[in-house]
């Protein structure tokens, strides 16, 4: 799950110390971080952007990535308030947290109402940072970041972003993040809400309201033993059904139609911000580096890392444009599933009738169909174990 591997790697040898400096590379000027930085660690995501114009576009750019992680911490806050677990990969959802031990009524429209939220924080965050034209540089200490996730307005252990990777480092981490990382930023932007509007395109709340209603009366006669995987075991089958249940529905065609749009635009805003890294000539506490320049994580980006990752992204145009067709287990080499007239038309998905065959017969066709190739030359590139982590900080 993309943002919760992303904020891992930020926060992998965090340490704690705001308005840090530290040396560049080769005599390069110290670096300092923005005071807005040192404002998030004392009073909060909040507080910061307050102090933020987004008419100055080195605000802008503070602003929108501010945007961004107030709209991660928004959606854990949500989780916090309603004791909302874990619901299988869905961004937001795989992100430890804290139980809340007076936790508001859970309503089944609760889910939905979390994702059209976190699209709509993307959305905020995108608006400042989209119009910005000038060269921008916004310098971070990633120990200061933090999520309000119970609404107290101070800074609690379970808090730090540091909370997805279990520990703390020593020492600042100090991330560079200039104009091409803004083209990063406004693609993330993208695939969030992608997947928010694949969620209520498909809006589980009858599906929630049902399996829950049927769980309670099914209490009765429940079993102490674990079934199958352990004590999870009925939470496991809850979400099986609901995910069940919500593709077997009519999609909402222009919530699929979004969903859609965002994908390929965080495919554009990756062209965007490769070619831009290409471009530059410094090496200054890079977040994504070019072949010439260093990660300040100190994580390695192998030479070619970003044309293998284009090469991978262009087959996911492809495939979402219909010139390469989705991969069926009992159809021909040859045949595959049209993603593009499926957007075009969409109908319930019965997943056993799809995996039949009959299901996805509207949508069938012959033509080329997506390999695994490129995924491959990726993972072989940065190494397999590895392949998801870089996925999920290259969006």
């Amino acid at each position: 799950m993309r943002i919760a591997a992303v904020l891992a790697v930020w926060t992998a040898v965090l340490g704690a110390s705001a308005g840090a400096q530290t040396a560049g590379p080769d005599g390069a000027p110290a670096l300092e971080a923005h005071p807005v930085s040192a404002l998030v660690a004392e009073r909060g995501l909040s507080a910061a952007m307050a102090t933020l114009d987004p008419a100055v576009e080195a605000d802008a750019f503070a602003l929108g990535a501010l945007r961004f992680l107030a709209g991660v911490e928004r959606g854990l806050a949500t989780r916090w308030a309603k004791n909302i677990g874990g619901i299988g990969s869905l961004p937001l959802f795989r992100v430890p947290i804290a139980t809340n031990p007076a936790p508001e009524p859970f309503a089944p429209g609760d889910v939905a109402a979390l994702f059209d939220q976190l699209s709509a924080d993307m959305a905020a965050a995108r608006a400042v940072l989209a119009p910005i034209q000038g060269e921008v540089a916004l310098v971070l200490d990633l120990n200061d970041l933090w999520f309000d996730i119970d609404g107290d307005g101070q800074r609690g252990p379970g808090e730090d972003a540091a909370l997805l990777t279990g520990g703390r480092g020593e020492g600042p981490l100090l991330v560079r993040f200039d104009t091409a990382d803004r083209h990063w930023l406004i693609g993330y932007t993208h695939l969030l809400a992608a997947f928010s509007e694949l969620v209520l395109a498909f809006d589980p709340t009858d599906a929630i309201a049902a399996v829950g209603a049927d769980r309670a009366a099914l209490a009765p006669f429940a079993s102490d033993r674990p079934m199958l995987t352990g004590s999870d075991d009925a939470a496991l089958f809850d979400y099986l059904a609901i995910v069940r249940a919500a593709l077997d529905q009519p999609p909402d065609a222009a919530r699929l139609a979004q969903a859609v749009a965002d994908l390929r635009a965080t495919i554009a805003a990756s062209r965007a911000f490769w070619t831009a890294v290409a471009a530059e000539d410094d090496d200054l506490a890079e977040w994504i580096p070019s072949d010439t320049q260093t990660a300040a994580l100190g994580l390695t980006f192998p030479p070619g890392t970003g044309t293998a990752w284009l090469g991978f992204l262009a087959e996911i145009e492809a495939m979402l444009d219909g010139r390469l067709l989705v991969p069926h287990p009992f159809m021909a080499e040859d045949a595959g599933i049209d993603l593009a007239t499926y957007a075009a038309d969409p109908r319930p998905i019965d997943i056993l009738s799809w995996l039949h065959g009959r299901g996805a017969l509207p949508y069938l066709k012959r033509g080329e169909v997506m390999s695994a190739a490129a995924w491959d030359a990726f993972q072989r590139l940065v190494g397999r174990r590895d392949a998801f982590l870089f996925a999920a900080i290259l969006n």
